[in-house]
């Protein structure tokens, strides 16, 4: 039996977009979320000598939610008592542009020195499920399904829609690789350019035999 894939896309206080993903219709009522940052300095990018590569800088990203408990998590539905990234109390599953981003769409604004370049692209996180505890590898196999129609929606629209070059999905989890919510979620960047390391490897296979 095939299942129809549901969406639907809300617009945050602070005007980014958030887009449910389920099986079944987001009939839930749409509520509050966290309110506006106050602008900060745009991402760019600055070439590393050493490495032969371009490095990128986000000094907003300085101030990103650091392990909150379960009661604050930004991740969770919305709450009576506080508010999140979600503007729900319930949902399958959900994406929205990070509000502590890498890379922006509008990074060619940035003021920039020497050499440096705007760090343009787009960082959405994806948020796997309403419960706090879990992981990814912990969804069932439907999830995992939705996950995937998921990835492929936001990449399309990353590449068709915002003409950006690579897109590439992945879960966040571990403190050892910098991941400060613990709530089951992973991100997608979309990059303007090619990164040196996929571009290496796509090389590599079609060099070989």
């Amino acid at each position: 039996m095939t299942r129809k894939l549901h969406t639907r896309t809300v617009q945050k206080s602070d005007g980014r977009d958030l887009t449910f993903y389920g099986w079944k219709e987001h009939e839930r009522p749409v509520v509050a979320d966290l309110p506006p940052l106050e602008a900060s300095a745009l991402p760019y990018k600055r070439w590393h000598p050493l490495r032969h590569e371009w490095v990128s800088y986000a000094g907003a990203r300085q101030g990103r939610t650091f392990f909150p408990d379960a009661a604050s998590c930004p991740l969770c539905p919305a709450k009576q008592d506080g508010l999140t990234e979600i503007p729900s109390d319930d949902f399958e599953m959900a994406v929205f542009e990070n509000r502590f981003p890498a890379f922006r769409l509008d990074a060619g604004d940035a003021e920039l020195v020497g050499g440096d370049e705007p760090a343009i692209g787009r960082c959405e996180v994806v948020v796997f499920s309403a419960d706090h505890g879990g992981s990814l590898g912990g969804q069932s196999v439907e999830r995992i399904e939705l996950l995937f129609e998921l990835w492929a929606r936001q990449a399309r629209q990353m590449m068709d829609e915002h003409g950006l070059k690579c897109v590439l999905p992945y879960e966040s989890r571990g403190e050892e690789i910098g991941v400060t919510l613990h709530h089951p979620h992973g991100q997608i960047y979309g990059f303007g350019f090619v990164p040196d390391l996929l571009m290496k490897s796509a090389e590599a296979q079609k060099a070989a035999p």
